[in-house]
């Protein structure tokens, strides 16, 4: 749930970044300047020495170059008075450009380190303040929609992944993160998992998701896990590992790719879930019978009061209390199934 105290850390946190940004930019331009100022004494002495010494193109550059640098080659040539004021000027001039181009680099250097490290401190900080939130592990496709929904809904989150690369395209998208292996302990750890209310396990391995399920649930007995499971074997054993919820990607997409189909002009559909209560209009019937008259509506699964997960189940499955719906449809139509579900049965033969 969104709080003025999450809004105002993200604001700090905007700010802080800004300056860094701010402040390394204007690092860059010294270091652009002097290096302009450099090239341009090289410029200049090469031109000095031409008209006044008149040498050729290499001997004036020869000359400046050993000048700026004090290497104290001697001259190329004997020098006229002219020539050697020039000399004293071009030295002067280079090593105070030289100098100011070293500063520049060494400033440029420092910065980014120091930026980066200041910025990774403040991460950890933020994620050690945090409780009741959500653990994400791995951001590849599927974890990236995931943060994109957690960052629009206002949930505070932490992201896991071992890839660095992968790790900078979550931070340029706004998201706290540990860097690891989401099936060791002390990753999990890191990331708050003690604090945490619930850790989505959304690797693209489903033997990776059944390991970071067995670390989270022992390490957290009463945290909500939700699941990964590109494979429908793989669904047992994610709930044996102590997976509370789990989600097939490709069914999912499967069926609302096939419901587009048949409803091009249909509204946005969206995933809800339905719980039966106590006493509810729908418990006792099948769930054809339950559901018929809701078009565009299509049940994903039925999680029993037991919690047994029944995917894709049959017409003539018989609903009880404390049931719970998987349902995806438009908005409209899911708000009068929960609107029909919530309603007490004595209220059914009226």
């Amino acid at each position: 749930m969104f709080t003025p105290r999450r809004a105002t850390a993200q604001g700090q946190r905007h700010g802080f970044h800004t300056s860094l940004i701010r402040h390394a930019q204007n690092v860059r331009a010294q270091f652009l300047q002097a290096l302009f100022v450099l090239v341009a004494l090289v410029l200049i002495g090469v031109l000095g020495y031409m008209l006044i010494e008149e040498w050729s193109a290499w001997d004036a550059f020869y000359m400046t170059m050993i000048t700026i640098t004090t290497v104290g080659y001697g001259e190329v040539r004997p020098l006229t008075r002219e020539g050697e004021v020039f000399t004293v000027l071009i030295l002067i001039g280079g090593v105070s450009a030289a100098l100011y181009t070293l500063n520049a680099v060494v400033r440029l250097t420092m910065e980014g380190e120091l930026s980066g490290a200041l910025g990774e401190r403040a991460m950890h900080r933020r994620i050690e303040a945090l409780a009741g939130h959500i653990i994400l592990c791995g951001y590849g496709r599927v974890g990236e929609e995931v943060a994109r929904s957690l960052i629009q809904r206002h949930e505070p989150f932490v992201v896991i992944d071992k890839d660095n690369i992968v790790l900078a395209r979550a931070e340029s998208g706004g998201c706290d993160h540990v860097h690891g292996d989401s099936t060791e302990d002390n990753v999990l750890l890191s990331a708050g998992i003690a604090r945490a209310r619930c850790l989505i396990a959304a690797l693209d391995s489903d033997a990776s998701n059944s390991w970071v399920v067995l670390s989270a649930r022992a390490l957290n007995p009463d945290l909500w896990i939700v699941a990964r499971a590109d494979h429908p074997e793989s669904e047992t054993k994610l709930k044996h590992a102590g997976a509370n919820r789990i989600l097939s990607p490709p069914s999912i997409g499967g069926l609302h790719m096939a419901l587009s189909a048949v409803q091009p002009h249909g509204q946005d559909l969206i995933v809800e879930q339905v719980p039966l209560r106590e006493g509810s209009a729908l418990s006792g019937l099948a769930l054809g019978e339950a559901l018929a008259g809701f078009k565009g509506c299509s049940v994903l699964a039925v999680r029993r009061h037991d919690g047994e997960l029944i995917a894709s189940p049959t017409g003539a499955l018989v609903l009880h209390a404390q049931d719970e719906l998987i349902l995806l449809g438009p908005p409209a139509a899911l708000q009068q199934i929960i609107a029909r579900a919530q309603t007490p049965i004595v209220q059914r033969s009226r």
